[in-house]
């Protein structure tokens, strides 16, 4: 006599299935993109947005999915985006969503476009050579595709550090000072960069480990990092990172070749709060990201870039893609 049929396992109940999706680790988007093709079920379940909302509460730190920068081609005038390539391939994956929209959506008025900045997974990307009275600026979610025109903001506009009620940038007019605004006192002022700096060295601000005012900057093939004293009374030099040592102790996997030993120059392009303090640098063999923490370094570009680059983090479930 047959046995009976046993029910599929498929047939779990939405709460065992949540327990199991939010353990996905989020550096690895693709692993969720799989998992929605697996039956109705897991897909509607990965689609609520509560689901995204306890994703985020519990992992906390977005992913990095990679970056926009300034690019010359054609195709892309002014504006292309880098996905950071994951060890989980196959599905469609966010960074090749961004991408998409990167070349297409953004290529509107077949108008050069610049990112200032990323926040929440929104991107504000700033129209170049517009008149005054133009929209000048969206407020855009390269994965859903929603966007908000803003108008032209007088005086530009420019990338910020943001540390407790303090605002740090640079400004061309100030030289090798930094501009530094107190939100709750509504003061402006100025201090002094360290002596590190000169207008031939690309710098990076950054937020350190301590939430302190940290600046990274390259000479050569070494990696400079200065943090503002807690008392605010000046600079010090935290760590001085030797950049071909750094390549060869860092594991293979992570993108390098023989040849990232052999680094000649060096810029910083771009600093990523929150994944691990990650700074990026451009060499002559090829752009990089650095782990700030454990000093391990991986290739993602085999080109050498020297435009800034602005990160691109935030958590995905597949629900959130609009086509």
């Amino acid at each position: 006599m047959a046995s009976p049929r046993t029910r599929p396992s498929s047939e779990l109940d939405d709460d065992t299935i949540i327990d199991v999706l939010l353990r996905l680790p989020p550096e690895e988007p693709a692993h969720l993109v799989r998992a929605s093709l697996v039956c109705k079920q897991w897909r509607r379940v990965l689609s609520h947005p509560d689901f995204l909302r306890l994703y985020a509460r519990l992992h906390r730190t977005p992913p990095l999915l990679g970056f926009f920068t300034l690019c010359s081609s054609d195709s892309h005038p002014g504006l292309c985006f880098v996905p950071i390539p994951t060890t989980a391939a196959g599905a469609r994956s966010p960074s090749s969503s961004v991408a998409a929209a990167a070349g297409g959506a953004l290529a509107i008025d077949h108008c050069p476009w610049l990112v200032l900045d990323c926040l929440h997974g929104r991107v504000l990307p700033q129209r170049r050579y517009v008149a005054d009275d133009a929209r000048a600026f969206l407020v855009w979610d390269p994965i859903t595709g929603d966007r908000h025109e803003l108008p032209w903001l007088r005086g530009g506009a420019s990338r910020a550090v943001v540390i407790g009620d303090q605002v740090y940038l640079f400004r061309l007019f100030l030289g090798d000072q930094i501009l530094k605004y107190d939100l709750r006192r509504h003061c402006l002022s100025a201090i002094d960069s360290p002596g590190f700096y000169s207008k031939d060295t690309d710098v990076e601000l950054m937020t350190t480990e301590d939430g302190l005012l940290g600046l990274a900057g390259a000479r050569r093939s070494t990696l400079h990092l200065w943090s503002r004293t807690a008392n605010n009374a000046g600079w010090e030099q935290s760590r001085v990172i030797d950049l071909r040592t750094m390549m060869i102790s860092s594991p293979a996997g992570a993108g390098n070749d023989d040849n990232s030993s052999i680094i000649n120059g060096a810029n910083v392009i771009g600093f990523a709060e929150g994944v691990k303090n990650a700074i990026f640098v451009g060499t002559n063999a090829g752009t990089f990201v650095i782990d700030l923490k454990s000093e391990r370094a991986r290739k993602i570009c085999d080109t050498w870039i020297d435009n800034p680059v602005v990160p691109f983090m935030t958590f995905y479930s597949p629900g959130m893609h609009g086509t």
